[in-house]
């Protein structure tokens, strides 16, 4: 995926790809952040998760919002 440098770039609708590249995470927590209470997921088919770009910008900039820390557990554990 082409790497854009701000908003604006990105389409009205993000997938997964998009918020991994804007906050920097593994796909392993993009996908948890995705599946998370209070994360702006839109889910379309049953299963394929999409983000309204307005959404998640505003997501992000609520100083109020709360992330709940979840340990990744590894396999075989």
């Amino acid at each position: 995926m082409k790497q854009l440098s701000n908003f604006d770039d990105y389409p009205p609708v993000l997938q997964a790809a998009h918020v991994k590249e804007i906050l920097g995470l593994s796909t392993g927590a993009t996908y948890a952040l995705l599946k998370s209470d209070g994360f702006p997921t839109v889910t379309i088919g049953g299963k394929r998760k999409v983000v309204v770009k307005d959404e998640f910008i505003e997501w992000l900039t609520d100083s109020t919002r709360k992330i709940k820390r979840v340990p990744i557990l590894t396999m075989g554990r």
